[in-house]
């Protein structure tokens, strides 16, 4: 990610792959109509549920089967270095009807068989209202370790 620099400048620190990752949320969910991106550290607890979930998330969209930061996401993985070269829009169009296409996050992660990708949720659309959330909750703007 480009950006990258920009939140280590900010945390005051590097940060490992896992830390870090995108938020988009659509202009339909938005309150000013607009797409928004954020790119900041990831939550601690959903870094720390990612890597303990990770051999039920692979290369095909699929529901987790625990509701991460209390939510309901669908997953998949993407075996690659950068984003530079993916579009998540297409990647969500290409899923299931049940990923909520405004909302959906991107995190780093270092894979069990060696390799480096990336974890890509969205809200399941058959969730109820209460189980779905704006991408930007599973980010941690502070950047502090543990917190």
């Amino acid at each position: 990610m480009g950006a990258r620099r920009f939140v280590e400048q900010e945390a005051g620190r590097r940060l490992a792959r896992d830390e870090i990752g995108m938020a988009i949320n659509s202009a339909a969910t938005r309150s000013q109509d607009q797409l928004h991106i954020h790119v900041a550290c990831i939550a601690p607890v959903v870094a720390d549920f990612l890597r303990r979930r990770q051999s039920e998330i692979h290369g095909a969209w699929s529901p987790l089967r625990a509701k991460l930061a209390g939510h309901r996401f669908l997953a998949t993985t993407l075996e690659t270095e950068i984003l530079a070269e993916i579009d998540p829009f297409k990647l969500l169009m290409r899923g299931s009807n049940r990923l909520s296409r405004g909302r959906q996050a991107e995190v780093g992660a270092m894979f069990h068989n060696g390799k480096s990708g990336f974890y890509v949720l969205a809200n399941d659309t058959r969730a109820s209202p209460g189980d779905r959330v704006s991408a930007e909750a599973l980010l941690d703007d502070t950047c502090e370790p543990g917190n």
